[in-house]
């Protein structure tokens, strides 16, 4: 369907404001600032500026708020007022520098274009830029304009010829670059093209898509005669009067079907239309009395455009969930429209917001025709293709902060409608040329179910929360909330844990990951058939619904297919939007869930109306829920290795209910059993509670020992055998255990004399040519026995060594000892929650740090953190902590 579009003066520049269902058009002065980003103007200013544009004192300037950005209140740019633009930050970025209509956002300059002209010579020479953008304007060095007697003005870009100086008397073609500089670091370049022959015609591509189009040749001074056409493809549609005007033949029965292709980048929007290129040829004299003529010629691209008459999308109406991609949407190709057919070559979109529930008569709708994309109250929707009018729906997951606006009272499930016309332009073929409209209804659905739940539990009031919405809000984003509730009355909210005993509460309970192909509807019906649990199928493209169903003893009697009614079924009572219960039609129905497609053609058992009236059925009811989880994909651990993953309820005794990590000491209580190594098990003193110092050990054999910088100072740091001392290893090992300082010993032969060395740390090993002996530890703290030292090392502290920093000597002499001796110290008991506010374990340390203790959560606000672990500082054993640079930060 197409749309007239109003008329303006040469002088003036037709602005065009696309509505959902129509078009308003106003016209602007062509030198006149306010004409750039403008959709709307009266008497010279502009009224509106298009989406992705605000206004300011200079006209409409291209903008972008700061993608994401929320207030503290969780509203984005589009939804807080100019009145409350603040520089307080908010998760790093205050209002005023990241929402456009408080000052700040992202400015970039405003597109602009030079038209397509031609002059004969003697001509004057005037082109404007189309809009005016700027009130500065610039050349690159190397334009010619001045050379040809013309100037451009530096406030307004206008290109001129020069008052008082002689034209040109012979052609030329200049190219410049001409930049407008809208603001500082806010420039946009074009390159203009100014052409004067002894013969032309108005552009270099003309257009015969009316039956009046006419264009009348531009000569220079003289007489002219003897106008003669010749184009290839050949053009019978075309004809050339005596005086040189080029019109459609009056033979209707010719018909354009050659093409051009590889035109010039200006002439891109032209390529593959019907068309020619044409060479007109004039006989040019001096005046009528002159005897001699000089042949002239004049080029120029004739195209015939086959228009689109109609738009209209492949599916008129979807529904997608928050967080969801639809595929995109492609236009059908009118009847009658063959090869060289011109669809629209500019799209733009105007939707109508309306709430399924609740009052929602605010929520704006912008279409940023830079960006290309839709959004309501700055969460992005949609997304169209600028080449070919392809729409992506794609609902950004922060517009839940718009559904948690709404009222959930009878619906559990939220959704936003809209109502949008996709406009199709026809940019480059004038203005006379009406747009073409298509429709798109796009239903938006949460990702998030609220359903009413009675169930046992406790309750926790949530003071942060002062109203509906925050209150949904909050238990939305809160990993540890699964209901909330609203009290009017005290205007309080109320968080709840279900829990087998407590009391009783009516609440809304939150399902997530609630779309239409992870969820499923549970059906209540006095006959057992149709009552029970309908699960997705997947997403039915020819009627924009999900096909649900309902198997209970996997035949297909035992089967019930669910889905949207469209009316054409026309059962008794069923009406369109109604559910639709339908038996399975074994050889006639069509199922192909990864097409979209689906053929139900069984008898229809039943039609639910939507879930607004079916209350009034109380013996019918439908309502969401999410899939039941199946078994957990838990291999079995490979010999060596740790279980995926361990589920433990301490109230059962159950297998692996109860879990021992590998590093863990292990309890005497626990005994032996996996994952405990029975014969290190052995090696816990009786009645030492497995804390205890352990005896020496061996580290490694061979030519392998400590650094020399670690020995101990002077003579107390090797010794060698005599005739009146023999050094045996039980020898090194007791003059080890008599210096405080010594932590490791090494005995063997050090090229052919028997040696004991005694270290104080062994941060590596080095290796030495003519050693041969053996590496020892000498533990000097008590510890305990892990309960699998091979496990542990496997599965946890050999990454640990692979990946922590370097340390000091001192600490690295007490981490060496940790991790070579496999025993770690006693895990302290954690503290008494009561009374704190919060717990940040350093087990749970990382780039989001989750309290133990209420629902804090520490995160980091800008640049990158680490996890790592390390001892030493003080530490008996390996502690986890995060850390940074001076340029990261990071908030509790």
């Amino acid at each position: 369907m197409s749309h007239a579009l109003g008329r303006c003066s040469d002088s003036e520049l037709t602005l065009t404001k696309f509505l959902p269902d129509s078009v308003e058009t106003s016209c602007c002065l062509l030198g006149s600032t306010s004409c750039a980003g403008c959709v709307a103007a009266t008497g010279g200013a502009c009224q509106k500026c298009a989406g992705g544009f605000r206004k300011d004192a200079a006209g409409c300037v291209s903008c972008a708020n700061s993608a994401g950005w929320l207030s503290e209140l969780g509203l984005s740019c589009e939804e807080i007022d100019i009145t409350v633009c603040t520089d307080t930050p908010v998760r790093g970025q205050s209002s005023n520098a990241a929402c456009c209509q408080c000052g700040g956002g992202h400015v970039t300059a405003t597109p602009f274009v030079y038209p397509d002209k031609r002059w004969a010579l003697g001509s004057e020479i005037l082109l404007l830029p189309v809009p005016r953008t700027a009130v500065r304007y610039s050349l690159k060095t190397g334009c010619q304009l001045a050379a040809f007697n013309m100037t451009m003005d530096g406030e307004t870009g206008a290109i001129t010829s020069l008052p008082k100086l002689d034209k040109p008397t012979e052609p030329f073609n200049v190219q410049c670059e001409v930049s407008a500089h809208q603001a500082e670091g806010v420039d946009f370049s074009v390159v203009v093209t100014v052409a004067v022959d002894y013969l032309t015609y108005p552009a270099t591509a003309l257009l015969f898509h009316t039956t009046e189009a006419a264009f009348v040749p531009l000569t220079s001074s003289g007489e002219w005669e003897n106008f003669s056409l010749a184009c290839a493809p050949d053009a019978k549609w075309l004809e050339i009067s005596g005086a040189g005007v080029v019109s459609l033949s009056d033979d209707v029965s010719s018909q354009s079907q050659g093409a051009l292709t590889d035109l010039q980048e200006g002439q891109s929007t032209y390529t593959n239309i019907n068309g020619a290129l044409c060479f007109v040829t004039g006989w040019q004299k001096e005046s009528s009395s002159s005897l001699a003529a000089s042949q002239r010629k004049a080029s120029f691209v004739a195209l015939k455009p086959q228009m689109w008459t109609s738009l209209a999308y492949e599916v008129a109406s979807v529904d997608v969930a928050l967080g969801e991609e639809l595929q995109p949407l492609k236009f059908q190709t009118p009847a009658g429209a063959g090869q060289g057919s011109v669809k629209p070559t500019a799209f733009t979109v105007a939707c109508k917001v309306s709430g399924h529930t609740g009052s929602v008569d605010s929520l704006p709708f912008v279409f940023d025709g830079l960006l290309n994309t839709g959004f309501i109250a700055g969460h992005q929707v949609l997304q169209v293709n600028p080449l070919d009018g392809q729409v992506i729906v794609a609902p950004d997951e922060s517009l839940a902060a718009v559904f948690d606006g709404v009222s959930a009272v009878g619906q559990a499930r939220k959704a936003l409608e809209l109502s949008c016309g996709i406009w199709g332009s026809f940019a480059g073929f004038g203005s006379e040329v009406e747009p073409l409209r298509a429709e798109l209804s796009v239903t938006i659905r949460d990702n998030f179910c609220w359903v009413s739940q009675t169930f046992q539990g406790q309750e926790t009031a949530d003071a942060a929360a002062s109203s509906e919405s925050q209150c949904r809000m909050n238990c939305r984003f809160s990993k540890s909330c699964s209901h909330w509730a609203w009290s009017t009355k005290k205007k309080a909210c109320t968080r709840y844990r279900v829990q087998a005993v407590g009391d009783s509460f009516t609440a809304w309970a939150k399902i997530t990951d609630c779309t239409d192909l992870s969820t499923c509807l549970q059906v209540t019906h006095p006959t057992w058939l149709l009552s029970g649990t309908y699960c997705p199928l997947g997403h039915d493209l020819r009627h924009a619904g999900v096909v649900y169903n309902k198997s209970s003893g996997g035949t297909p009697e035992d089967t019930v297919y669910l889905s949207k009614s469209e009316g054409s079924e026309d059962p008794a009572g069923c009406s369109k939007g109604w559910w639709i219960f339908q038996k399975p039609a074994p050889g006639r129905d069509f199922l192909d869930p990864k097409r979209g497609y689906f053929e139900l053609t069984g008898e229809v058992l039943l039609c639910l109306p939507p879930a607004a009236e079916a209350q009034a059925r109380r013996s019918t009811t439908l309502d969401w829920m999410g899939k039941e989880c199946s078994a957990p994909g838990v291999p079995e651990p490979a010999d060596g290795q740790l279980q995926s993953l361990v589920f433990d309820d301490p109230s059962t005794q159950q297998t692996d209910d109860h879990w021992l990590h590998p590093c863990d000491c292990a309890p005497e209580a626990w005994g032996s059993q996996e994952p405990v190594n029975p014969g290190l098990f052995e090696n816990i003193p009786p009645g030492s509670s497995n804390s205890f110092i352990p005896v020496s050990f061996a580290i490694v054999s061979g030519q392998f020992a400590c650094p020399f910088r670690q020995l101990l100072p002077g003579e107390a740091g090797v010794h060698f055998e005599s005739e009146s001392e023999s050094m045996e290893p039980a020898e090194c090992e007791s003059r080890c255990k008599d210096e405080v300082d010594c932590n490791f010993f090494w005995h063997g032969s050090s090229h052919g004399a028997l040696t004991c060395r005694l270290f104080s740390g062994c941060d590596s090993l080095v290796r030495e040519f003519g050693l041969s002996g053996s590496l020892a530890a000498l533990p000097r703290v008590a510890t305990c026995q892990v309960s699998n030292p091979e496990a542990c090392w496997a599965t946890k502290l050999r990454r640990m060594w692979l990946t922590d920093p370097l340390v000091t000597d001192a600490s690295a002499s007490a981490s060496a000892e940790a991790l070579a001796n496999t025993y770690n110290p006693d895990k302290p008991e954690d503290p008494a929650s009561y009374g704190m506010v919060a717990w940040f374990q350093s087990e749970a340390a990382g780039s989001e740090w989750i309290s133990s203790v209420n629902d804090y959560v520490g995160h980091a606000t800008s640049g990158t953190v680490t996890r790592r672990s390390a001892s030493g500082f003080g530490a008996e054993g390996p502690v986890t902590y995060i850390a940074g640079s001076s340029s990261d930060g990071y908030t509790f």
